[in-house]
């Protein structure tokens, strides 16, 4: 009997082990498929920044290396200088211990206190220049470059838990990638047409400068002709000839002098629209090269979805979500205590004056708003309270632009206004216009 039920035991494992194979082998492709390709390109996003801070801190480094070799430059010219010093000291003893003829004592030591206090107050202030231009280590560059890292794999860790959270919704987030498919796809059809408008209105102005020119130059042939023709009725054959001739090479120059000028100012405004061509057709490739990327990511992401939705095993468990419904669904009572346990005083303040202050910020509410549920209206209307300086500025130009009632809408303009690109563009302004250059710049005093 033991050994029946030890092979029935042996038989069910085997069963169990298969289909938690297969189960498996079904299952791992598609989060592989889910999760891998968000974090190598995040995982690329933050080897493209390493390299970015790494060639700012080779340059640092260069220009440390060129003030060193500067200042080594000086030193070793001090030490030329020294070493005349002491020889005109040695110079100057030879002359004490042999006074020349004509001279005393008492005025060679004089020339002697001259001559070593110029000396002396010459190596003073060369010292004094060498310490007040040497390099200094910057560590607040260093840790600035830290913080960037960390804010970057922050966004990288909130990126992946948003990417598993649209592959656990499905059937909405496909619904809305196809939205904002749509909206990109008619934005950049948008700019496309106004581009060729402006491209046709360019070709226009060009055909129209040639029309009057042309014009131009045809009353001016007009003229000449109907000069011609008097000149020969009023005159005989002899001044007709010679009236003419010097009708047509003043009108000719005149003529010229005209066109020249046409032709000139021609020029200087093909010049200009070339220009303006050119600006607005890499404004374009540039706006096309964006919307496209953003059309191919939201595709990419759309096919992800698609993939999770009917890649699932038909035979799995069907996850009850009823539970989950049964806790969303609260009473107005509960609601209300849940609003009212936050206080006035427990809600955070931003400026906008930090540089990473606004992810703390966000973060805590949308902790907020995930415990406690509070909607986003209460959540806009107390931006207006605790944004203060010069955050609160922007965020009343921008509601008054906007009219948008929606956390998500204003976390992402938050994110755009005080992120990590704004703060390294400045970052790397303050860094090229605080940088030394040994020869050029003036040391501070």
């Amino acid at each position: 009997m033991f050994s029946k039920i030890e092979k029935l035991v042996d038989g069910n494992s085997k069963q169990i082990v298969d289909q938690l194979d297969g189960s498996v082998r079904s299952i791992v492709p598609t989060i592989s498929q889910q999760i891998g390709k968000p974090l190598t390109s995040k995982v690329l996003q933050v080897q493209d920044s390493l390299q970015e801070h790494r060639k700012s801190i080779d340059f640092s480094l260069s220009n440390l290396s060129s003030m060193i070799n500067t200042t080594g430059v000086a030193c070793q010219a001090m030490n030329c200088r020294l070493g005349e010093i002491l020889g005109a000291v040695r110079d100057i003893q030879k002359g004490v211990s042999q006074p020349g003829e004509g001279l005393t004592e008492n005025s060679q030591l004089v020339k002697l206190e001259k001559e070593l206090s110029l000396v002396v107050k010459a190596t003073n202030d060369s010292v004094i220049a060498a310490l007040v231009s040497r390099p200094e280590c910057d560590s607040e560059k260093c840790v600035q470059a830290i913080q960037a890292l960390d804010a970057t794999v922050h966004l990288l860790q909130r990126a992946v838990d948003l990417k598993g959270k649209a592959a656990e919704s499905g059937g909405p987030v496909a619904r809305a990638i196809e939205a904002t498919m749509a909206k990109v796809t008619a934005r950049l059809d948008a700019v496309i047409a106004v581009k060729e408008d402006e491209c046709l209105s360019l070709a226009g102005i060009k055909q129209a400068i040639s029309e009057a020119v042309e014009a131009a130059m045809g009353s001016y042939m007009k003229k000449i002709d109907s000069t011609m023709a008097k000149m020969s009725a009023a005159n005989g054959e002899d001044d007709m000839a010679r009236s003419v001739n010097l009708a047509r090479s003043v009108n000719q120059e005149e003529l010229e002098r005209r066109i020249e000028e046409a032709s000139e100012g021609q020029r200087h405004d093909f010049q200009k629209l070339n220009e303006r061509f050119d600006a607005m057709m890499s404004q374009n490739r540039a706006e096309g090269a964006r919307l496209r990327a953003e059309v191919a990511e939201l595709q990419n992401a759309l096919k992800a979805a698609q993939s999770n939705g009917d890649g699932r095993p038909g035979g799995g468990p069907v996850p009850d979500v009823g539970g989950e419904e049964e806790l969303e669904q609260i009473s107005a009572e509960e609601q209300k205590q849940l609003t009212n346990a936050i206080a006035k005083s427990d809600w955070p303040t931003f400026s906008g004056k930090g540089e990473y202050d606004h992810m703390d910020f966000i973060h805590w509410i949308d902790s907020a708003q995930r415990h406690s549920r509070v909607s986003d209206g209460v959540i806009v209307l107390k931006l207006l309270t605790i944004l203060t300086d010069g955050a609160r500025s922007w965020f009343k130009t921008m509601e008054a632009v906007h009219k948008n009632r929606k956390w998500s809408f204003w976390r992402a303009e938050l994110c755009k206004k005080y992120g990590t690109a704004s703060w390294k563009r400045k970052k790397e302004d303050a860094f090229d216009a605080d940088k030394f250059v040994a020869g050029v710049t003036v040391p501070s005093d």
